[in-house]
This record gives structure tokens, C-alpha cells and sequence, in this order.
């Protein structure tokens, strides 16, 4: 039987020293043919929550009989799925119970609204959840940039009441650019609407593929 625990950390910054931790998740797998793993996800480093929210995921390997011996005849598919929240403060933890967004993703968590997020279409559906009163909100939609909406995937944010959202690659030899696009969180309204793109137009240049992995606002 394989086990995790996930952490959580007291750190004494004056001095610089762990004062306490504590296992807060406990995770065990018991089946050879399957694999769980938890992701947190990541609010604001400069603002302070009441909560944690972790996602859950069951993962059953796949193998096609026919060819053991072929690595890329082996594949995971998704069984289960579930969203744990933490409360720091009473250090109670409890499942949310939301299927109707298990084909959303959930990537926006900013201490008391957890956004789910879709494509549809050219437009990105985004729906709040609020963890402190476990309701859902009003839906909205924001118009994306591209054919279809297709960005190159999308990385996304929260801060100071504002969603912002970036292709996650840029490819000048396709001439797609990344994408910027800044939206009020409460009612979708685009408040900006830009692009990243390479200054250098040389040959060379356009031949150079760029990922981006995180948004950061000052």
C-alpha cells in the first residue's frame, strides 16, 4: 500500500525556523492498476485565507493486451474526482459536492470563491462557488480571443477583484501571438484586451516557441 500526506506549515519568519506542521491529508492507494494524486490550488501570496482547496484525482491505468510491450498502448483515465476544502481556522475539511462542474475546470481559487471555467464556443464560461456558504453564483461569459476561442490552452488568475487570463503558448511561425485578457470577476465585463508578442521580427525569430506557465500582478 502506497501512502502521502500533504502538510500544513508554522513558520516563524523573525527567526526563520519551522515552529510546527501538521498532516492535514492523507492519502492511500491500494490498487496497483490505479494512481491518486492532489492538487492545491494556489490563492494570492500576498493575501491571506481562511481556506485550503485541494483536488482529488482517481487515475486507472489502461493497457491494451494485445501489446505489453508498447509503452504508448498504456494510458490513465480519470475514474473519480473530488474538491476537499480545508478551514485553516478549525481545521475542519469537508468534500464539495458539485457535480455538475465535474467537466469544468477549476484553476481560480481566491480565499472564498472557487471559479469553475469552461470553452464554449468562443466564449469561456465562468461560474463562482462560494466555500463559505456553499452556493453557486451567477454564470457569466467572456469572449476569447482566436478562431473557436482557442487560445494555445490558457493560464489564469485572480487578483484585487480582477480575472486575468493569458495563452499559455505563443508560436510567431503560426502567427499566434499570447493573448491578454483582464475581466471584472464579478460580472465577466473585459475591461482589457491585449497581446504579448515578440519585438525581434527576425527569421530566426519566428522559429522560437514560448510557454508560459504563471501570471504574476504587481
Amino acid at each position: 500500500m502506497l501512502y502521502y500526506e500533504k502538510h500544513i506549515y508554522t513558520i516563524d519568519l523573525e527567526n526563520k525556523k519551522v515552529i510546527s506542521h501538521e498532516s492535514i491529508l492523507t492519502i492511500t492507494n491500494d490498487q496497483s492498476n490505479d494512481r491518486v494524486y492532489v492538487d492545491l490550488i494556489e490563492t494570492s501570496p500576498m493575501k491571506a485565507s481562511e481556506y485550503l482547496i485541494f483536488v482529488k484525482t482517481e487515475l486507472e491505468r489502461m493497457e491494451d493486451m494485445k501489446d505489453m510491450e508498447d509503452m504508448e498502448s498504456i494510458r490513465e483515465e480519470v475514474i473519480n474526482q473530488e474538491i476537499i476544502s480545508y478551514n485553516i481556522s478549525t481545521k475542519e475539511q469537508k468534500r464539495i459536492d458539485v457535480p455538475e462542474f465535474q467537466s469544468h475546470d477549476l484553476s481560480i481559487f481566491d480565499g472564498s470563491l472557487i471559479y469553475f471555467t469552461i470553452v464554449n464556443g468562443q466564449e469561456l464560461l465562468v461560474t463562482p462557488y462560494s466555500v463559505v456558504d456553499n452556493s453557486v453564483g451567477k454564470a457569466y461569459t467572456i469572449q476569447l480571443s482566436g478562431d473557436n476561442g482557442d487560445m494555445g490552452g490558457l493560464i489564469t488568475t485572480i487578483n484585487d477583484g480582477k480575472l486575468y487570463l493569458a495563452s499559455s503558448q505563443m508560436n510567431p511561425s503560426l502567427n499566434r501571438n499570447a493573448d491578454v485578457i483582464v475581466a471584472d470577476a464579478d460580472t465577466g465585463e473585459t475591461l482589457y484586451r491585449g497581446e504579448v508578442i515578440l519585438e525581434n521580427s527576425s527569421k530566426e525569430a519566428k522559429q522560437i516557441k514560448v510557454h508560459l506557465h504563471e501570471i504574476l500582478v504587481k
